[in-house]
């Protein structure tokens, strides 16, 4: 009898190989952080960074903040711009398994008591990451139910951000003192103890699912905190803890929004409604969301792209996520009543990226009846530099 038994073993194989022996197969060049975690540069042509991608050994999967994550196989993917067989192979290091062969009955019944093995250890491992997303969930809600509504420091942050007083708005509060770690999260040593501003991400369901920091230092001309790493790169001030992929930060909250303006900045974000409110808007059922990371605006694509322009250091051009949407992927689910989608355009960062990011959001977020639009800020500024220049 023909059986596929011999193809999803190989197949397995691969997505059960742990994931540092990924990173050793494509030569990455990763610092350890914690006992369980490696950081470095992103293997993503075009995106790069210093640390904004890792591996958790624990989990056996990357994360990076610009791109997102995943297995052993979507990391080859990723990095080498392969198809999935493609990156089963690399990691294999042998071709697929001719799906035609013929199995004997001891091979069978042997390849399948090794499936329900494989099934039974990515349940176990399931089941662990859970507990541990639940804990960290935990923690971050209570870091949340004790931070500090309408707090003085923090409306001086936004008036030195947009150039104006404004109501803060519900869904951001100031930590006094938060520990910044140089290991991400609450581990390693700590940097400093600073000020920030949270906001709750949150789910379609309306759960809570993280938080994100922004470290403050009114000291300084955009008033975040400015800190530097071992080889003195500078640190970022923004960080994210919890779940982030498909979820958001709703920034003026609406029931049953009919128009949604949605950005990656909260600053951006606030801006905008600032900029509306102040000309007599009726915003009443306008929500302004904010999606984090420009990644997670536009969600996973189906494919890379090549930059007109970036080249990497051996003067090959950079790939890069592309404008069509990996529709299988998890991504930020949009009210059903939200018939105005406006997606803003940040014109500080690589055009070419974010218009790819925006391509993404329109194509994903199109339906029947909703219009979806893009605004972009004039070049080379962000809107919240426009309200502040304009102030």
């Amino acid at each position: 009898m023909i059986s596929d038994l011999a193809f999803d073993a190989w197949k397995d194989r691969a997505a059960l190989r742990p994931i540092d022996d990924v990173a050793r197969l494509l030569q990455l060049s990763l610092k350890k952080i914690a006992p369980r975690e490696w950081a470095g540069p992103c293997p993503r042509p075009g995106c790069g960074g210093h640390d904004r991608f890792a591996i958790n050994l624990t989990k056996n999967v990357y994360n990076c903040r610009h791109c997102g994550g995943g297995d052993g196989i979507g990391l080859v993917m990723m990095a080498r711009s392969l198809d999935f067989v493609a990156a089963c192979e690399f990691i294999n290091g042998e071709p697929a398994p001719d799906r035609d062969t013929r199995l004997s009955a001891d091979d069978q019944e042997r390849l399948a008591q090794e499936a329900a093995a494989r099934a039974a250890a990515v349940a176990k491992r399931q089941a662990d990451e859970n507990a541990h997303r639940e804990r960290e969930r935990g923690r971050l809600y209570d870091i949340w139910h004790r931070a500090i509504p309408d707090a003085d420091l923090l409306k001086a942050y936004l008036r030195l951000r947009l150039g104006t007083d404004i109501a803060v708005p519900s869904r951001l509060r100031l930590v006094r003192e938060m520990p910044y770690y140089s290991q991400g999260a609450d581990r390693g040593d700590i940097l400093a103890r600073a000020p920030a501003m949270v906001a709750p991400i949150v789910g379609a369901d309306g759960r809570f699912r993280g938080l994100h920091f922004t470290y403050l230092d009114l000291a300084r001309p955009n008033g975040k905190l400015h800190l530097l790493d071992a080889a003195g790169e500078p640190l970022p001030a923004k960080k994210v803890r919890g779940s982030k992929e498909g979820h958001w930060i709703e920034l003026i909250r609406v029931d049953e929004p009919t128009t949604l303006v949605h950005g990656e900045g909260i600053e951006k974000v606030l801006a905008v409604w600032l900029a509306l409110a102040s000309v007599g808007r009726d915003l009443t059922t306008t929500a302004f969301w904010t999606s984090v990371d420009l990644g997670n605006l536009g969600g996973k694509s189906a494919a890379s792209w090549t930059h007109p322009s970036l080249k990497s250091d051996k003067g090959r051009p950079q790939r890069v996520p592309g404008p069509v949407p990996d529709l299988d992927a998890p991504a930020i689910e949009i009210p059903d009543s939200v018939t105005d989608l406006v997606l803003l355009g940040d014109s500080t960062s690589d055009r070419f990226t974010t218009q790819c990011a925006l391509a993404r959001a329109t194509a994903r977020y199109a339906r029947e009846g909703r219009t979806v639009r893009t605004a972009w800020a004039p070049a080379d500024k962000d809107f919240d530099d426009v309200l502040r220049e304009a102030a």
